[in-house]
């Protein structure tokens, strides 16, 4: 405080300052000087403290989200396998009764693989991508049963940009065919898509026998299923609907709610 009064004062004012005795002005100076210094201190410890805070939160997110997607790709390596593994056992029990319908499904499944290797690394891409997945699906399963297993599509077209969880609609689709096989000698599968107040909403349609157990318990018995309901779990948490539920005139209905989210990226 001396130097700088002596030093504006000479350059503005062309004057000696009189700073006074400089051992009872260190007194009067220190108490006023005491409480601004533990003022701005205080402040910049707590602002620290502050900032740190949110470098802990940011850092709590980025690893929830690192162990959200190790658990995503872990849920995609595991319905992969369980897939690849049905379909590979439903063809070598198809090539002693039909070796055409077996070459058939050999070749749909070759195609299929290569293009999930283009989806292997994202948890989301178009419904357009994901419908060329579900038809050469329905390709292999109709050389399988042939005239036993009729599939329907009624996908609005508005629909097709938009982001879905890649290989969504497979294992809902298997396990509509599986049931329905089991019961009715012509299976009768409807796909559909819509958008309505802000959700894409995907409907898996058959004309078997429906469910006999509560929607809840089924959803987590069996890979295909348990493996849906978690994946949406993870990309969407509450804000997602998973519904399973007799239809009036037979059968069952499965029924997938997502938040749209714009067009799909890689």
């Amino acid at each position: 405080m001396f130097l700088s009064r002596k030093l504006l004062y000479a350059i503005f004012l062309q004057e000696n300052y009189d700073y006074g005795h400089l051992g009872y002005r260190l007194l009067m100076e220190y108490n006023h000087q005491f409480f601004t210094y533990w003022l701005i201190y205080g402040v910049d410890y707590f602002a620290g403290l502050f900032r740190e805070n949110q470098k802990q939160k940011l850092k709590t997110v980025q690893l929830e989200r690192q162990l959200t997607e190790a658990r995503l790709q872990a849920l995609q390596m595991q319905l992969n396998p369980h897939f690849l593994f049905n379909t590979l056992n439903m063809i070598s029990s198809t090539m002693y009764d039909d070796v055409n319908a077996a070459d058939k499904m050999m070749a749909s499944l070759s195609d299929l693989l290569r293009k999930t290797l283009h989806v292997a690394q994202r948890q989301e891409h178009p419904l357009r991508d994901e419908m060329e997945l579900l038809h050469l699906y329905i390709a292999i399963m109709q050389a399988r049963f042939q005239k036993q297993l009729r599939v329907k599509m009624e996908i609005a077209p508005e629909t097709l940009d938009d982001p879905v969880p890649s290989f969504i609609l497979q294992p809902l689709l298997e396990n509509s065919i599986k049931h329905t096989m089991e019961n009715v000698q012509i299976a009768e599968i409807e796909i559909s898509s819509q958008r309505k107040d802000g959700y894409l909403i995907l409907a898996v349609k058959d004309n078997g026998r429906g469910i006999a157990t509560e929607a809840r318990r089924l959803s987590q018995n069996g890979v295909g299923l348990a493996n849906t309901s978690e994946r949406l779990e993870k990309l969407y948490g509450a804000a997602h609907r998973l519904d399973l539920r007799n239809r009036e005139e037979g059968g069952l209905e499965v029924t997938i709610e997502i938040p749209l989210r714009g067009a799909a990226t890689e």
